[in-house]
């Protein structure tokens, strides 16, 4: 079934059976709804983990629109981001980690501030939570070369969670490397 839709959430899973169904919670009280959701279990076909992850994702069906792609064995986390973008339609493209969840209007902001700003990519910042409290908030550390501190690797999204692109960036830059 292809569908466009605007935007692309890519959920990467793997040892995420326990932790995805709270990040597809978050995703259902989204604002902006114009969106489908692409998971990619890396966990391997059959194995107890993916068995069991597609059990809670069979769950989401009739609430989102998904499409579960299960990697035939492990591959990493870069593998299974590019495998998402490869079966992806939406104009925009973010990923969720499998423990991560969304606020409610962070897909909504997204488009509102990437349209607004004409822009190709943004980021915003993370809200670390432990036993439902607050602990810490990663801030994107922005000086004047963000170009530099993107190659340096200095820490400057603190997760792929909280990053929002143009499709045509990920087709630019060529996706991740495996």
């Amino acid at each position: 079934m292809h569908i466009n839709k605007l935007v692309s959430v890519i959920i990467p899973t793997y040892k995420g059976s326990d932790t995805i169904g709270r990040a597809l919670d978050s995703l259902c009280l989204q604002t902006f709804k114009d969106f489908e959701v692409v998971i990619v279990d890396d966990n391997g076909k059959n194995t107890s983990e993916q068995i069991k992850t597609e059990a809670v994702v069979k769950k989401y069906q009739t609430k989102l629109l998904i499409q579960y792609v299960p990697h035939e064995k492990n591959k990493n986390g870069a593998a299974a981001r590019n495998t998402g973008f490869k079966k992806s339609n939406g104009k925009y493209i973010c990923f969720l980690d499998d423990d991560d969840i969304y606020l409610r209007k962070r897909i909504e902001n997204a488009i509102v501030n990437i349209e607004k700003y004409k822009c190709d990519f943004i980021f915003c910042s993370v809200l670390i939570q432990r036993n439902g409290k607050l602990v810490q908030i990663i801030k994107p550390k922005i000086n004047s070369d963000v170009q530099k501190e993107l190659l340096l690797n200095t820490g400057l999204f603190g997760t792929g969670s909280n990053i929002f692109f143009r499709k045509e960036v990920y087709v630019n830059v060529g996706g991740f490397n495996e």
